[in-house]
């Protein structure tokens, strides 16, 4: 703090005009500036893509796949405990 006053002290009487001036000049956009910095930011949040749901199923159903092939009974049992909707269509392919 000190070192500012220092410097406000040293400069001219046009110097101290010409940042007066530039103040004038700018207050407008700083309180602008101010202002939309208070105003509330709402994060919007990405809709997720209709892809995204049939990835997830056309996944599941390469590991429920896989998981069979290698005759592993007790985590078929429980991929189909956690996706219970997907049971009929996973029957109905094989």
């Amino acid at each position: 703090m000190n070192q500012v006053i220092e410097l406000v002290k040293s400069l001219d009487t046009m110097q101290i005009l010409l940042l007066g001036a530039a103040v004038l000049l700018l207050w407008p956009n700083i309180m602008k500036l101010y202002k939309s910095s208070k105003e509330k930011i709402v994060p919007s949040t990405p809709k997720p893509e209709s892809h995204e749901l049939t990835n997830l199923i056309c996944k599941w159903e390469c590991f429920a796949d896989e998981c069979h092939r290698l005759g592993l009974h007790d985590a078929c049992e429980k991929m189909q405990e956690c996706f219970p909707m997907l049971i009929k269509t996973y029957e109905n392919k094989h």
